[in-house]
């Protein structure tokens, strides 16, 4: 380590050392210093490692700096900033001017308890008298007033103006503008007071807005206002006015009232730390509910009775009472109630429930209605009435025999079936006693209100499954129809062949199945006047070569051979024998709505293969014929 060189001129001066260079020093000495040419500081090496000289602590540190704490005594033998500390006593007190004395500049007075006071604790005044004379204008005073009493409700403190107190201060925390013993009112801890002798107020003056709000007494009532105009006004009767500085009882009503008057629109708003609002509003029609997303409930004796839900429903509930809900009206002619439905289609306008939620009778927008059951959507011209799988309609009038009728344009009393009005009648009949349905029409032409009705039978549903439609009888001796098992069974009264069984297509009349008392015919139109371009001499031979007769068994009927002609085969040859085209596939729709695609299967009718086989005869007769010649 260089040496430590000493100039008087120049002063001191350390060993200079770079930050490598005095790491490089082996074994320095414990409170070796030096200079530091890297970083320009002084290094000690306190016997283990370097560091910075922090001069601020080792030697600017020895007294406090600005803002710090000083600890320890101060001792001076002399003068301490120009004063003589013994001959003084205490500095601090002789740094201010003695009374009677004259102080120049500001006044600045800090710590943790701060007093000017006079020299005597328990004198009335803290500042008296700053300004002018004692009795005018100019004049302020400060003082304590009664400083030796312990009560909440004496002034401690008061500022006045001239002679008129202006501001009390009390012990207790009152505080009083204009009032010299402001007290607390109803049990509060502490009150401002403000006191007038015609309408004392608070104002707010918003300069930025040129608003003034005022909150007063006026004539033993607190009003709210905003320049002239009154916000609100509480009157000393209770009654309360929103928007009316007049609020006043209506309808008869004895006690008080919240009167909201404003034009054209007063509302009263409640609004909850969560957001939902309830509101009463005076529009074209007085409005009442929620304006958000919550329910109205009503309540009483603290119960809900009734709630209307966000999005319309209302559900009304009750306990003790037969019926949950009752609309009446005296007025005779009045409707006494009327259920709208908002919606179009098939929805509900109607339903009523059981208690556990099952629907027992419903009525659609369209008119449909379930009785026991939600109504299908019938067609949309169409309505309906449907019941439900377990319900039913039951008469048991014994005047009716046990009959169920449901028709219209009839009524019946003792004499029998009487017409409504001019127009037709049907009727529904069911006879619970043999279990049979009857549907009956009346005599052709329309009656008159009060006459009797000739019913005739069209159409019975037997109850063991038979459906008939007229009087049929087995031996012919009624003219009717029979559906039973998968037959269809005609009857009918007369020698002369008749068609019972027709059969149409979109040209008309196509076939027939007529009886007589003899016989059965079967037959497909042939009328001459359904024909054109008729020709007798062409070739049958020919073409009934080209027909090719097999021998087969069907699938399902393995065992049994026939003889016959394959459909797509034979209509090469004769087409219209054959119904049908090879290979064809249609869709089918099973119960639950599932579709499958199913061969569309060919058939023949053979007796079409009958005029070529005449034809075909008479030739072979007419050769056999010229070979015998």
């Amino acid at each position: 380590m260089s040496t430590v060189k000493l100039d008087p001129a120049k002063g001191i001066q350390l060993p200079n050392k770079t930050t490598s260079e005095r790491n490089a020093i082996s074994s320095p000495e414990t409170g070796a210093i030096l200079w530091n040419t890297t970083t320009s500081t002084v290094d000690k090496w306190n016997g283990s490692a370097w560091s910075q000289v922090d001069t601020n602590a080792d030697i600017t540190g020895l007294l406090p700096k600005s803002g710090g704490a000083m600890t320890g005594a101060i001792t001076t033998n002399s003068t301490f900033d120009g004063r003589d500390v013994a001959a003084d006593g205490v500095l601090a007190t002789n740094a201010l001017p003695k009374a009677g004395g004259t102080l120049t500049g500001n006044l600045i007075v800090s710590g943790a308890r701060a007093e000017i006071q006079t020299a005597n604790n328990s004198a009335t005044h803290l500042v008296q008298r700053l300004g002018s004379t004692a009795g005018t204008y100019g004049y302020v005073d400060f003082e304590v007033v009664n400083p030796s009493s312990t009560a909440t409700n004496l002034p401690r403190f008061d500022m006045q103006i001239g002679n008129t107190n202006v501001l009390s201060l009390c012990r207790g925390g009152n505080v009083g503008i204009g009032a010299t013993s402001p007290a607390a009112a109803y049990g509060s801890d502490t009150v401002l007071e403000i006191s007038g002798s015609t309408s004392p107020g608070l104002v707010i003056n918003d300069t930025g807005q040129g608003s003034k709000y005022g909150i007063h007494a006026d004539s033993n009532d607190l009003k709210i206002t905003y320049g002239a105009g009154t916000l609100a006004a509480f009157q000393n009767d209770g009654n309360v006015g929103i928007g009316t500085s007049s609020p006043a009882s209506g309808r008869g009503i004895q006690g008080a009232v919240l009167h909201i008057s404003d034009t054209p629109d007063a509302a009263l708003r409640i609004t909850d730390t969560g957001g939902s609002d309830f509101e009463i509003s005076a529009e074209t029609n007085t409005t009442m509910g929620t304006i958000d997303n919550t329910a109205l409930n009503i309540i009483t004796n603290n119960t809900n009775r009734m709630t209307i839900g966000n999005d319309g429903r209302v559900n009304i509930s009750q306990t003790g009472n037969a019926t949950a809900f009752v609309v009446s009206t005296s007025v005779a002619a009045e409707t006494t109630a009327i259920i709208q439905g908002g919606g179009t289609g098939n929805v509900d306008v109607l339903d009523i429930r059981d208690s556990g939620g099952n629907t027992k009778f419903k009525v659609r927008q369209n008119g449909n209605v379930g009785i026991g059951v939600v109504p299908k959507a019938w067609n949309a011209a169409l309505t309906g009435l449907q019941i439900g799988e377990t319900g039913a309609i039951s008469g048991g009038n014994t005047a009716w025999g046990g009959y169920l009728e449901i028709g219209s344009n009839f009524y019946r009393d003792s004499g029998g079936f009487k017409y409504t009005t001019a127009d037709k009648a049907c009727l529904t009949e069911y006879d619970n006693s043999a279990g049979d349905i009857n549907f009956k029409t009346s005599n052709g032409s329309a009656g008159s209100a009060g006459g009797g009705i000739a019913w005739i039978s069209q159409l019975q549903i037997k109850h063991n499954g038979e459906v008939l439609k007229g009087p049929f009888h087995a031996t012919g001796g009624n003219t009717g129809t029979k559906f039973i098992n998968g037959e269809i069974h005609t009857s009918y009264n007369g020698a002369a062949p008749r068609k019972q069984i027709y059969i149409y297509n979109p040209n008309g009349e196509v076939g027939s199945i007529s009886s007589s008392f003899t016989s059965c015919v079967f037959a497909t139109s042939s009328d001459y006047r359904l024909k054109e371009n008729v020709v007798y001499n062409w070739d049958a031979t020919t073409r009934l070569k080209q027909l090719k007769p097999a021998r087969f068994n069907f699938i399902s009927h393995a065992e049994r051979t026939v003889d016959g002609f394959l459909a797509h085969e034979a209509a090469t040859v004769v087409p219209e024998c054959v119904t049908g085209l090879k290979d064809a596939m249609k869709n089918e729709t099973d119960e639950e709505g599932n579709v499958t695609s199913v061969p569309d299967m060919q058939g023949i009718d053979q007796s079409k293969l009958v005029p070529l086989l005449v034809k075909t005869i008479q030739e072979l007769e007419a050769r056999i014929t010229a070979l015998e010649a």
